[in-house]
């Protein structure tokens, strides 16, 4: 995923300048999923005026007991290539093993 400064503006006619929510967004061309610390994974419904936000089902289930943010998946390649969950907040080391997921679901 690639962080999106600008990110999604609209404008809800009660104020004066648009807003606007900075977010990750995956790579590929027309992929609506993006990621907040605060909201975790979503997706952005366009709609004539004003986005609609959904939540991803399923994808937002780990948050970091320090910070109450949700936490990302994300690729780790150290000593084998493997799945885990991070939190997002800079210089927190809170890190959740995919595979405990998995184990749970299944």
């Amino acid at each position: 995923m690639n962080y999106d400064e600008k990110g999604i503006s609209w404008k809800d006619g009660t104020r004066a300048e648009p807003q606007s929510i900075r977010s990750y967004h995956c790579n590929y061309f027309g992929c609506t999923v993006r990621y907040t610390l605060e909201e975790g994974y979503f997706t952005i419904v366009d709609t004539p005026d004003v986005p609609h936000f959904v939540e991803e089902p399923g994808t937002n289930i780990h948050q970091c007991p320090l910070h109450g943010v949700w936490l990302y998946r994300s690729k780790e390649d150290i000593a084998a290539p493997r799945y885990v969950w991070r939190c997002g907040v800079e210089s927190c080391g809170k890190l959740i093993d995919d595979t405990a997921t998995l184990q749970a679901a299944g």
